[in-house]
């Protein structure tokens, strides 16, 4: 069918062809080039669908089903192609509708050989075909027969097979189901028998080993279980004391870091109190230093006033001399003046008030020494006060100062006692953070070990079940903390 298929068609293809080749030249007669076109480029894709059937042909190799046949068959279509077909299209493309007329004879006689080749091979295809069937047939009522005695001949087989294996392996295998029921039922006491060196003997080998095995087993784990109980029940008392202790520390060390933050914020205060008195006294260095100035000027003021006092004593002196003489003067002017009688009358009485306003003068510049000196001795106290003031603000200065500098070295030892409380703050939080983890961490183990513990007991309770000697009894001694398992209690009860 994969051969005759693709001949079919490559047949209708060149129908196909012959055909559109045809209407394009039937077109082109009546004028309709676009027409005749459409016709020309159909029969072109039909002859190329032509070649591509027949390579299908040929890759299916004919020649395997009759070498001449195919021969015939593929020589046929490829002169039909290139003499026939190939040359249509040519003449139709050129024009040349003598040629295309000439080499349509040609094609319908190449057609007729290729028509012929096909039938003859598809002829051969049909005949083989019926051979096929028929030997086929033939076969399979040949092989019924065989299947028939087979089956009778493989039921007989099964039938002493039947009998020879019931003996063989159904009774070996029943003892050994009822073992394997023994020791299912935590029983390893039965006795495994020899039974030779074939495939049941070595079940039943294999039976003795596991069921040795098994009780070695169960009774190095019955020896441990207890142990590992005992040591399950230890860690999982100290796990729930660690764990009480952890939560206790977890708490001293929340309490800690409330401390540690209370702390933080007093010191905290502090630097700013601190920093604040620091500034405060940095005012009142510089306001001191102003007012120590301010001092020095008064007391070189005080120093002007008092030479200028002293300079105003020397003048007062000098007048008071010179009313003294004065006086001496108008005295001896009016002693001329009264030697003189009625002449000297008038410069009498101009003597006697000059030597009034030179007693008057004398009064006044006596009472002004008097206040001078005064007011100089006061000067020269103000003078000592105001230099004991200037010395006084100069060691309030210094004083300030080195208050000041105090203040700096304490803000700044509070500002790293601030830093270093922020830190250990910081790392009791972190603490705190890690033994909370802690307590949670042992809370699992706690938990862990505990359900260890019930592991522990259970294993021991489902070990001490199994019956290892015969005639034995099972190690019944199920732990308080874990109830036994019901095959556990049964042999305890068989035992007591």
């Amino acid at each position: 069918m994969h051969q005759m298929l693709p001949l079919n068609r490559t047949q209708r293809s060149v129908a196909y062809t012959q055909l559109f080749y045809l209407n394009s030249l039937d077109a082109e007669h009546e004028g309709n080039r676009e027409e005749a076109r459409d016709y020309l480029a159909q029969a072109t894709s039909f002859q190329t669908d032509a070649q591509e059937f027949i390579s299908t042909f040929e890759s299916h190799d004919p020649r395997a089903t009759h070498v001449e046949l195919a021969e015939a068959v593929i020589t046929t279509f490829n002169n039909l192609m290139q003499q026939g077909l190939i040359t249509q299209g040519e003449a139709l493309q050129a024009g040349d509708e003598a040629r295309f007329r000439d080499a349509r004879e040609l094609t319908s006689d190449l057609n007729q050989q290729f028509l012929e080749a096909s039938i003859a091979f598809n002829e051969y295809l049909v005949e083989r075909g019926d051979q096929l069937f028929s030997d086929y047939e033939s076969e399979m009522q040949l092989f019924g027969y065989i299947e028939l005695a087979v089956l009778i001949i493989a039921a007989l087989m099964v039938l002493f097979v039947r009998i020879a294996m019931v003996g063989a392996i159904v009774k070996p295998l029943d003892e050994a189901v009822l073992l394997f029921e023994r020791i299912a039922q935590n029983d390893l006491s039965g006795k495994v028998s020899e039974r030779g060196r074939n495939e049941i003997g070595k079940l039943f080998s294999a039976m003795q080993h596991m069921q040795s095995g098994l009780v070695k087993t169960v009774s190095e784990v019955r020896d441990s279980s207890g142990s590992i109980h005992i040591g399950a029940r230890e860690i999982a008392s100290g796990n729930a004391d660690l764990s009480s202790r952890t939560e206790q520390q977890a708490a001293s060390l929340q309490e800690t870091a409330a401390s540690m933050e209370q702390l933080t914020a007093t010191v905290k205060q502090n630097a700013d109190n601190a920093r604040q008195a620091s500034q405060l006294a940095n005012d009142a260095s510089s306001t001191a230093t102003n007012g120590g100035e301010v001092v020095e000027q008064v007391i070189t003021t005080m120093h002007g006033i008092s030479s200028s006092s002293q300079k105003v004593t020397d003048i007062i002196t000098v007048i008071d001399s010179i009313a003294f003489q004065t006086n001496i003067l108008a005295l001896n002017a009016s002693v001329e003046a009264a030697r003189a009688g009625e002449q000297g009358r008038g410069f009498a009485v101009v003597a006697s008030e000059v030597r009034n306003l030179a007693s008057r003068s004398a009064d006044a510049a006596k009472e002004i020494k008097a206040l001078i000196e005064a007011s100089s001795t006061q000067v020269k106290e103000g003078s000592a006060l105001v230099e004991s003031a200037g010395e006084t603000m100069r060691e309030v200065v210094a004083s300030v100062r080195r208050v000041t500098d105090i203040m700096d070295e304490i803000s700044a030892a509070s500002q790293e006692q601030s830093s270093g409380i922020e830190q250990v703050n910081q790392a009791v939080a972190q603490m705190d953070e890690v033994t909370q983890q802690n307590a949670a961490l042992v809370q699992q183990a706690s938990s862990a070990a505990s359900s260890l513990e019930e592991q522990a007991a259970r294993l021991e309770s489902v070990v001490s079940a199994f019956r290892l000697t015969e005639g034995g009894e099972p190690y019944a001694t199920c732990p308080v903390s874990c109830p036994p398992t019901k095959v556990a209690c049964a042999y305890a009860a068989s035992a007591s």
